[in-house]
C-alpha cells in the first residue's frame, strides 16, 4: 500500500480536529489577535473604516477565506469579531457621513450593506392598502351685514 495521502484523505492537524485535505488552514491565534487589533487600529492599517477586505489585506488572505472561515462553526470567535469590525463600520459611517466628514453619497453607498436605502415610496393608498377615500366638501361664501 502507498504510504502517500490521497487528496480525499481524512487529516488530523496538531490538535486532533480532523481537517480534508489539500492545502493547511492559515487560521490560527496569530489571525484571532492581527483581527483584534485591525478592528481596534483600522486607521493605522491606513483605513478610514474598518473592512473586510481591508483586514483582508492584513491578514493576507482573500475576502473569500474570511467568509470560509465566517461560516465555520469551530470559528465563533473569529465570527465574533467579523460582527464587530461590521458594527464598527456602521457607527463610523453613521458618524463621519452626518459631520461631513465623508462624502455623503459614498455613505450612503456603503450604508446599503446595513440596511439603508434610499427609496421613495411614491404610492398612494388608504386604509389597509385599500383605496383612497375621497370627500367632496362645498363651501358657500355669505356676505356678512353690513351694521348701520
Amino acid at each position: 500500500m502507498d504510504s502517500r495521502k490521497s487528496l480525499n484523505s481524512i487529516i488530523r492537524n496538531k490538535s486532533g480536529v480532523i481537517m480534508a485535505g489539500g492545502r493547511p488552514t492559515k487560521y490560527n491565534q496569530g489571525v484571532l489577535d492581527k483581527t483584534a487589533d485591525y478592528l481596534e487600529n483600522f486607521e493605522t492599517y491606513g483605513d478610514v473604516f474598518p473592512s473586510i477586505i481591508g483586514l483582508s489585506l492584513v491578514l493576507d488572505v482573500s475576502d473569500d477565506t474570511i467568509q470560509n472561515w465566517r461560516k465555520q462553526a469551530n470559528k465563533k470567535e473569529f465570527f465574533g469579531m467579523l460582527e464587530k469590525i461590521h458594527k464598527k463600520q456602521h457607527q463610523v459611517l453613521l458618524n463621519k457621513g452626518i459631520t461631513g466628514e465623508f462624502n455623503s453619497n459614498i455613505c450612503k453607498l456603503v450604508l446599503t450593506k446595513h440596511g439603508y436605502s434610499d427609496k421613495q415610496d411614491n404610492t398612494h393608498a388608504g386604509i389597509d392598502g385599500g383605496a383612497v377615500k375621497i370627500e367632496n366638501t362645498c363651501f358657500e361664501f355669505i356676505e356678512p351685514e353690513k351694521k348701520s
